[in-house]
């Protein structure tokens, strides 16, 4: 990407370094085994998971640990109306 230069009012073909960080960044990823991708993934979701659970005990007080893991299922899959019917059918089957 080349960028304009203000005080000489020109374009000059520098590179912004945006544009550098984010080839390092491919660089980086296209370093990695899949093994690797593949197991920062899981750990991503499991986090993700985990600071869901924390949102909905900070919503909703303390509750079972299978009651918190459809509730977090139900906010990971909301936009998948057969999961979410299973999950609300598991949900009435849990004691509060």
């Amino acid at each position: 990407r080349r960028r304009h230069t203000r005080l000489q009012g020109d374009w000059s073909s520098d590179v912004c370094s945006s544009d550098l960080v984010t080839q390092q960044y491919h660089a980086m990823i296209d370093s990695i085994s899949i093994a690797e991708k593949v197991r920062r993934s899981f750990a991503m979701a499991a986090w993700a998971r985990d600071w869901i659970g924390r949102q909905i005990v900070a919503e909703q007080g303390p509750m079972s640990e299978r009651r918190l893991k459809i509730l977090v299922a139900l906010r990971v899959y909301r936009d998948d109306s057969e999961v979410v019917c299973l999950l609300e059918q598991l949900l009435r089957d849990v004691p509060d």
